[in-house]
Formats: C-alpha cells, sequence, structure tokens
C-alpha cells in the first residue's frame, strides 16, 4: 500500500534532519536513530552496506552500533540474505505506554463489533508528526477483505484516516503536519488540501476513492478527546464484493456511529 513511495519521502526527510546541526549533539544516539529509522521503511531489510550507503557513514561506523541493536534485540539479521530488519520490539514497546496500550485495548472490542457488522475489515490509525501510523487492524468475518499491515506509516494527507487527523486539530499543529506530510505540494495544491480539511471537518468524516488501490474506497471517522481533537481514527477500506454487500453509505454511518462510540470511552476515561 505504497509503502515505496512512503519509503522515498522518509528516507529523504531523515536525510534533511541529518544536516540540521544543534548545540547538543549525541552522535552515537543520533547513529542508532538513524538506523532504526531508515529500517522502519524497509520492510524488506537492508544489507551493512546499504545502511552505511542510505546514511552517508562508513562501515566502520556502523559496525559496533548494529552488533548493539541486535544485542538488545531491536534489529534481527537473516542468515540466508545477511539483512537488517527491524524487530518487533519497538512495537511491543509503543503498546506498552499506557496511553497507546488504553486506546488500543478500548478500540478493539469497538473495531471486532464494527467488522462483523458491516462484513468489512477495518482499522485504527493514529497521528505521527505528519505521518499516519496503523495501530489496529481487524479483518472482515468473510473470505474476502482488504487489509493493512499494523505499524505501517504513510504521509497523513494520502490517506483518508490522515484527512480527518488534519482536519481536527488546532491550527498550529495542522500547518506543522501538513507541512511534514506534503511537503513537495505547491501553493494550489496547499489550498485545495486546506479547503477540503474544512469540507471534512464540517462533515465530520472523510469518504474517498483510495490513493493506493483501485476500486477501494477510504472511509473514516475521527476518535475525539475532550478538547474535539483528533487522537485517532476509524477507517474502513470499502470494497465492495458483490450485489449483497451493504451500501457505502450505510457502511460509512456505521463507522461514524463506531468513531463516537470509542470517543465517549475515551473521554469517559480521563
Amino acid at each position: 500500500m505504497g509503502s515505496w513511495a512512503a519509503s522515498q519521502e522518509t528516507t529523504a526527510s531523515m536525510a534533511k534532519k541529518r544536516t540540521t546541526k544543534t548545540s547538543y549533539e549525541v552522535p552515537a544516539l543520533e547513529k542508532g536513530l538513524d538506523i532504526l529509522e531508515l529500517l522502519a521503511v524497509h520492510e524488506a531489510g537492508l544489507t551493512q552496506q546499504q545502511i552505511a550507503e542510505y546514511l552517508g557513514r562508513s562501515l566502520s561506523q556502523l559496525y559496533r552500533m548494529l552488533n548493539c541493536l541486535l544485542k538488545r534485540g531491536y534489529v534481527q539479521k537473516a542468515t540466508s540474505d545477511d539483512r537488517y530488519r527491524l524487530s518487533a520490539k519497538l512495537f511491543v514497546l509503543a503498546h506498552q505506554y499506557p496511553p497507546t496500550h488504553r486506546l488500543h485495548e478500548t478500540a478493539m472490542p469497538i473495531l471486532r463489533g464494527l467488522a462483523q457488522q458491516i462484513e468489512q475489515s477495518c482499522h485504527l490509525g493514529v497521528p505521527d508528526e505528519g505521518f499516519l501510523l496503523i495501530m489496529s487492524q481487524v479483518d472482515a468475518p468473510g473470505f474476502l477483505s482488504y487489509t493493512v499491515r499494523v505499524g505501517m506509516r504513510v504521509p497523513l494527507a494520502k490517506t483518508g484516516s490522515g484527512m480527518v487527523l488534519l482536519a481536527f486539530q488546532p491550527e498550529d499543529k495542522q500547518k506543522q503536519w501538513i507541512a511534514a506530510s506534503a511537503e513537495n505540494v505547491n501553493n494550489q495544491q496547499r489550498t485545495a488540501l486546506l479547503r477540503r480539511l474544512k469540507q471534512v471537518r464540517r462533515r465530520g468524516y472523510e469518504k474517498r476513492a483510495s490513493q493506493f488501490v483501485g476500486g477501494v474506497t477510504d472511509l473514516s471517522a475521527p476518535v475525539l478527546d475532550h478538547t474535539d481533537c483528533a487522537v485517532a481514527a476509524i477507517t474502513v477500506p470499502y470494497l465492495a464484493q458483490s450485489q449483497h454487500s451493504r451500501p457505502v453509505d450505510v457502511v460509512l454511518e456505521e463507522v461514524v456511529v463506531a468513531a463516537g462510540k470509542l470517543s465517549q470511552k475515551l473521554q469517559a476515561s480521563n
């Protein structure tokens, strides 16, 4: 689902950040974080030589850092192709973080109920600066569905989930996320994006053709905190399977209801 494009944008943004010098640099830590961020957008993994080329570092600079990350369990090395890949440790740590864990645990019964009712898959996405991170996923009950990978990270402006997350933010945060999510847009495209976000906020949901898969319509609704800011988004990648499929607008109504239920539960727990 657009992983190659997301990989290129993320790698470019990482390179840009590395050229920005600060007064409080910690070279060893930055080197380790660069490796983790790079591997996060290369699902198939990278060899040590490829990592060095991407980061503009020598093999000797990376050797000890990669061994440390291996020893601590943050990366894995496949003996068959000598590639380094991220392990699941970062994902586990993220879900152990109390607010994230509470959101996931509260959302799952609602997502399961939604998937059963509409006979479509659904997922929960959360903002990660200018990106959307898929936190939870529930498959459709039938034998055919379209799903997304948990842990996937794509620019906000390219997804239905991202559009509702952007639409329900304070103006300053919205501008910050747009700058990170849509780096290569011109002024006309940015104006059109802002106009679309106002429409999304006014109606309370997003309905749009997927930018990644033909025949799929993203149906997204925001999960709101007590200040009416979106902390997550529920999305159904709607796939019309047969004449017996629920109409897309009926499914959209159920998505909005599910997002409202999750919003109420989260607000009540605060």
